[in-house]
């Protein structure tokens, strides 16, 4: 049964991570109206994780959200470039972000803050502050699957 199929069925949302992937590492479809980013993105970047998408035609890795208010961890870019392509769903991995041991937030060498906490990067994104690009990163302790989502599955998909 290919996405599609499973996304009009009554089926609980798509996770597909034994089929693509041979780490041991959830990952689902959801809608990308749901998902709040932290930080803006850089436009050249941008453009080019867009042309890599459209030129690949599919979704090798997912993004990863806090899992209780959907706050964008890592994969701005993949997240505006899905967004600029009207697409309705994105690969993600949930994570419980803010007592998380395995996640661990540093701030990039140039970034104009001294300090940023993770209950600072869901307050800002709550409230729909963007830090400037590249403030934050979020280094993982545990692999990201690779995946491979054709865009078509993901553009006009609804999960019931």
């Amino acid at each position: 049964m290919g996405i599609d199929a499973c996304m009009m069925s009554n089926l609980p949302p798509i996770n597909n991570s034994e089929l693509f992937s041979n780490v041991n590492m959830e990952w689902s479809l959801i809608s990308i109206d749901v998902l709040l980013p932290h930080e803006e993105t850089i436009p050249s970047r941008l453009q080019e994780m867009r042309e890599k998408l459209e030129k690949r035609g599919f979704f090798h890795k997912p993004i990863l959200i806090d899992k209780t208010t959907k706050t964008i961890l890592d994969g701005h870019h993949k997240y505006r470039a899905s967004i600029e392509l009207n697409l309705n769903l994105i690969p993600v991995i949930e994570v419980k972000y803010l007592n998380n041991d395995s996640i661990k937030l540093e701030l990039w060498p140039w970034s104009d803050f001294s300090n940023v906490s993770k209950q600072d990067v869901l307050n800002w994104a709550q409230n729909r502050r963007l830090y400037p690009p590249k403030t934050t990163k979020h280094i993982v302790d545990f692999p990201i699957p690779r995946i491979r989502i054709p865009l078509a599955d993901l553009v006009n998909s609804v999960i019931i």
